[in-house]
């Protein structure tokens, strides 16, 4: 039996650790079963593919390394479009669980392809915070 693969994306403002552990260990314990609590996350971002890096990328790097997870990144068609990338990618995935700032089109994206394909998947609200 592979692995499951899951998703976790968020907007590129999210830089909430203490909230992304919290719902993906939530989320995850719902949304595998016992058995395959061994898991595959996969990056989110075709843009972390070509060297850019964000808070939430980096918070979710944080968080496979912490946990221990295997890390898998998807490369998608080489001259696909961002749409296409989300869509080979939801496609290859088992479920999601997205961080979702109400306003980042791509993330909407996100959650659009998963409701098309009947993904499963969770979405967590969250309101940015502004640095002082």
């Amino acid at each position: 039996m592979s692995k499951p693969k899951v998703i976790i994306a968020a907007s590129l403002d999210f830089n909430d650790y203490n909230l992304l552990k919290e719902k993906c260990d939530y989320y995850l314990q719902r949304l595998l079963t016992p058995e395959e609590r061994s898991i595959e996350i996969i990056t989110q971002s075709k843009n972390s593919l070509e060297g850019f890096s964000s808070p939430s990328t980096e918070l979710i790097h944080e968080y496979i390394a912490e946990c221990e997870h295997q890390l898998t990144v998807f490369h998608g068609s080489k001259n696909s479009t961002y749409d296409q990338f989300i869509s080979d990618l939801v496609d290859y995935a088992d479920c999601a669980i997205i961080f979702s700032d109400g306003v980042d089109q791509e993330i909407k994206g996100m959650i659009d392809a998963c409701k098309n394909r009947s993904l499963k998947y969770r979405v967590v609200n969250y309101i940015p915070t502004i640095a002082d």
